[in-house]
């Protein structure tokens, strides 16, 4: 497991839409197009006469022209009525902008399939087109495809999409499905932190790393239960600390730091939760101390993993660092992109950092395990039935505006 987690390192630049697909109908064609696309300009066009995209100047000229969207004012200044957009004119334009000029490169795209569930991806290129070839499905082209395979997209505005996973419906929180508005395009760039969790179970912002846990028990949680976790959870930083230290661990000097902390200022971690098991716990834990950010987020996947029981370190870390690395997701760094897609491009953390973690995570296994049995971990993982979600996101990545990771054991 550890040699294939990656964590992602969140932007703050980076804005996150959610864009319809009509009801999800066209959910498999945007991902079959490598698309996400929009009807708004059949609404003022006969789109069959047009060949490129329309200016904002021809798209609003247009408007003016179609009563639909547009109505007489008077005009205090002129002393004569002028043709204006009413709102719904206004609001169509709005969102031929947004779309147009607002989704860039790199930006995280959301949408609904047919089955309820959510489909992700990141936008390849700031550019917006017209095309009026239709989007087919392959399945519609075989023997036994059915009159909803058979459906062909024709919406005409486009921008280029890289889809990555899906994830099921019932594991997205109400807070997202809440902000949801009828739009077509919709803004959720407020819920980025609940987002990114839903597909990297770890992500930082290079001061804090964030995790997350998914309750798979269906019974009732015991309050004391799930309150041991999170207080569990406070044990990463300090973990992290005595990890990248190389000093013994003393489990129990960790734990009494950790209640102490319950009635100082130290603030070891920060937790939210929601579910009704089953469901998810999300945490934040600071990255404090002078080591390298990828050596602390390498100290930190172990720390979570270790006191959630959600994998036998010693069984992990008997692979783990032969070919360990934590690099971003490229391996070129073109000259001609903006400031915020070069600094994708990282160096390789030196094995030798990697094999230093591992050789001092095994030195104090023996005291680990004590930590583990003092804190109940492999109790409360049983109650819980805690795991990590990890969603093949392989395709956000590896293209020039992709989604930057750190991958802990390079692979």
């Amino acid at each position: 497991m550890i040699n294939s987690i990656k964590v992602a390192h969140i932007s703050e630049t980076q804005r996150i839409w959610f864009v319809r697909a009509s009801s999800g109908t066209y959910a498999r064609h945007f991902r079959a197009g490598k698309v996400i696309a929009t009807d708004h300009l059949s609404e003022i066009f006969e789109e069959n006469k047009l060949t490129v995209l329309p200016t904002p100047e021809q798209i609003r000229s247009a408007a003016l022209g179609n009563d639909k969207f547009s109505e007489f004012r008077y005009n205090e200044k002129e002393k004569k009525d002028i043709k204006v957009l009413n709102h719904s004119g206004a609001i169509l334009l709005s969102a031929i902008n947004k779309f147009t000029s607002e989704i860039n490169a790199g930006d995280l795209i959301i949408t609904k399939t047919e089955t309820g569930d959510y489909m992700f991806g990141v936008c390849s290129s700031g550019e917006a087109y017209f095309s009026n070839d239709p989007v087919k499905l392959k399945e519609g082209e075989t023997a036994d495809a059915t009159s909803y395979d058979r459906i062909k997209m024709n919406y005409t505005l486009r921008k280029n999409v890289k889809w990555g996973p899906t994830v099921k419906g019932s594991e997205v929180p109400n807070s997202v499905k809440n902000s949801l508005a009828r739009n077509t395009l919709t803004e959720l760039s407020e819920l980025k932190e609940v987002i990114y969790h839903l597909i990297y179970p770890f992500f930082t912002d290079g001061k804090t790393l964030y995790f997350s846990n998914k309750i798979r028990s269906t019974q009732d949680i015991n309050s004391a239960v799930i309150g041991k976790l999170f207080q569990n959870i406070s044990l990463v930083s300090p973990i992290i600390q005595a990890i990248l230290d190389g000093k013994e661990f003393d489990p129990e000097k960790l734990i009494k730091q950790v209640e102490r902390s319950i009635f100082s200022n130290e603030i070891l971690s920060t937790s939210k939760a929601d579910f009704a098991s089953p469901g998810d716990t999300w945490s934040k834990i600071p990255l404090i101390g002078s080591a390298d950010l990828s050596a602390k987020l390498v100290a930190g996947v172990i720390a979570c993993l270790l006191i959630t029981g959600i994998a036998d370190l010693e069984t992990e870390l008997s692979t783990f660092g032969s070919t360990a690395q934590s690099t971003a997701t490229q391996t070129n760094k073109p000259s001609d992109l903006p400031q915020i897609f070069k600094d994708k491009f990282q160096e390789p953390i030196p094995s030798s950092m990697i094999d230093a973690i591992k050789e001092n995570v095994l030195k104090n296994k023996e005291e680990i395990a004590q930590l583990s049995d003092s804190a109940y971990v492999g109790a409360i993982n049983n109650s819980l039935g805690l795991e990590i979600a990890q969603p093949n996101t392989t395709n956000l990545e590896n293209f020039e505006y992709g989604m930057r990771v750190h991958k802990i054991g390079g692979n």
